[in-house]
């Protein structure tokens, strides 16, 4: 995770940047899976996420790295209306 946000740093130099932070992954129901995310926002509203998701031992999934590109409407979206 951190060499991306590295690699993506260099190459965009002028987008503004989020702290790493960390959350519970809601579609766990034990509340043990954790989500890294880091955010890159252009001034357009437009979004690169990377994201860390480390599963429960318990769920027998492959822990993954994400890397999202999305415009401002589709991540508005997603962030806002699509899982509530």
């Amino acid at each position: 995770m951190d060499e991306v946000i590295e690699d993506i740093s260099n190459s965009f130099t002028n987008l503004k940047k989020t702290k790493k932070k960390e959350r519970k992954h809601r579609g766990d129901p034990s509340q043990k899976t954790m989500i890294t995310e880091f955010y890159f926002n252009f001034n357009s509203g437009d979004v690169i996420a990377i994201q860390c998701i480390d599963f429960s031992k318990t769920l027998n999934y492959n822990d993954q790295l994400n890397i999202e590109m999305a415009n401002a409407k589709y991540f508005d979206w997603m962030t806002e209306e699509a899982f509530k």
